[in-house]
């Protein structure tokens, strides 16, 4: 089973996000159009550094196969990466509100948040692949 991100979702809040971004500059124009204009080539710029990384998480999937989970696209310390993790190297599931931890024996813990279409189907599908996994609820 094969889990994509809700694209929709992630695109708007950035599109929500940067436009405030902006208004916010914006409104610096009363000061100043010279300040106006640096934040704005500022703001552009920053997008621009970060479009890869941005792109990589709406191309997040996540999919539980027979043996391993396979997590694409993840962006981890700043940098976007592919995994694959057997179920017997799973040591322990935590299920929050909007997240689902997974604890990988001898690395750090790595989050699946709930935006991801049919995110019950996705915890459901990967507490039963990891029955030797610790389940808190």
């Amino acid at each position: 089973m094969i889990f994509t991100k809700n694209k929709r979702k992630i695109i708007s809040f950035y599109i929500i996000f940067y436009l405030f971004l902006s208004l916010v500059i914006a409104l610096f124009s009363l000061i100043s159009v010279a300040i106006m204009l640096t934040g704005e080539l500022l703001l552009a710029g920053v997008i621009l550094a970060f479009l890869r990384l941005h792109i990589a998480e709406v191309k997040q999937t996540v999919q539980v196969g027979e043996e391993t989970l396979v997590c694409k696209s993840f962006v981890i310390n700043g940098a976007v990466a592919d995994a694959e993790i057997p179920y017997e190297k799973i040591e322990k599931i935590e299920v929050r509100r909007k997240y689902l931890f997974v604890y990988v024996h001898g690395e750090k813990p790595f989050a699946i948040r709930d935006n991801y279409i049919n995110y019950p189907a996705l915890c459901k599908a990967l507490c039963e692949k990891c029955k030797d996994a610790q389940i808190i609820k």
